[in-house]
């Protein structure tokens, strides 16, 4: 479709046929792969929930690493401490 005159009516009728057509568009796109547009959209929440999720779960094993190498971290400097108290 060609660009419209200067004219309010004529420019909002060219907005909402492009919008149309770009609707169209993503319906037959989804429906192009293989599911329907509805299930594309599902298929990328889920895909955004498992990176959510892996990423909690990564970030709780971080936390539990942190937790056992500060405590590990405690030990080496107490007997650290015990040593040099008994050196002087």
């Amino acid at each position: 479709m060609a660009l419209p005159k200067n004219t309010d009516s004529e420019f909002a009728q060219f907005i909402l046929s492009e919008e149309k057509l770009i609707g169209t568009l993503g319906i037959n796109m989804a429906q192009a792969y293989g599911v329907g547009y509805d299930d594309g959209v599902e298929d990328t929440t889920t895909d955004f929930e498992d990176e959510v999720n892996r990423l909690e779960n990564e970030r709780d094993l971080l936390e539990e690493e942190n937790r056992n190498l500060s405590e590990k971290l405690k030990v080496v400097s107490s007997h650290v401490g015990s040593a040099l108290s008994k050196c002087k």
